[in-house]
């Protein structure tokens, strides 16, 4: 029997889940867009005073039908590759506030949204930089309870770009967070940043700071 490293499995994985998410949004995204021109159809067809009595409810529809679309591009941006190798500060900060909603909601937290700014000319290397900020939020909740708090914040201090999240401390693992964390702390070196966390009460606050725009060397593609 031939031996089949870990390594080797994980690669396939990671290359099969990009190819299944490319093929699986095409139906799902033809979905929503054809649910979207039905709604449309349906809503021009209505009488206007009946469609003044359901206004709410098809506001309600397409707000949802929205509120997927965002979603499924954010899980294609998290697994595909990116065809740049840099994107703006911008679009990654919305793609980070995107998924802190869907953490939120899975795991049944509170959201408080603090101040939300990103410089707009900066550009930032891709996809290490999603999945530093999708890997910090997913460790900062690993221990929170339901109804726990999930607050998260985005400064400018030209040059420094600061992006902030905290969640209730609670350890569960026997291993210290500067161990634990190790990985992501070198991620953020190749991005140009620095990552790191620090305690105030039973709060545990992630700090990610962009001191200066990135250079060239600091490009995960290269």
């Amino acid at each position: 029997m031939t031996y089949v490293s870990p390594d080797a499995v994980r690669t396939w994985c990671r290359e099969l889940t990009e190819q299944a998410a490319e093929l699986l949004a095409h139906d799902y995204r033809n979905a929503l867009y054809a649910a979207a021109l039905q709604l449309e159809a349906l809503e021009l067809r209505l009488p206007p005073a009946l469609r003044f009595e359901v206004r709410e409810p098809l506001q309600a529809v397409r707000a949802e039908l929205e509120r997927l679309q965002r979603r499924l591009d954010l899980l294609l941006r998290l697994a595909r590759p990116d065809p740049q190798p840099w994107c703006d500060a911008v679009t990654l900060m919305q793609d980070w506030i995107e998924l802190a909603h869907v953490v939120a909601q899975r795991r049944r937290l509170r959201l408080e949204l603090g101040v939300l700014a990103a410089p707009p000319q900066r550009r930032l290397p891709v996809p290490a930089a999603r999945v530093l900020l999708t890997a910090g939020l997913l460790a900062a909740v690993e221990a929170a309870n339901e109804n726990d708090a999930l607050g998260v914040s985005a400064n400018v201090e030209l040059p420094v770009w600061q992006l902030r999240w905290c969640a209730p401390r609670r350890e569960r693992s026997p291993v210290p967070p500067d161990a634990r964390w190790a990985p992501l702390v070198r991620l953020a070196g190749t991005c140009g940043a620095h990552l790191a966390w620090e305690e105030s009460g039973d709060m545990r606050h992630w700090v990610c700071t962009w001191p200066d725009p990135p250079s060239r060397s600091h490009d995960a593609h290269a």
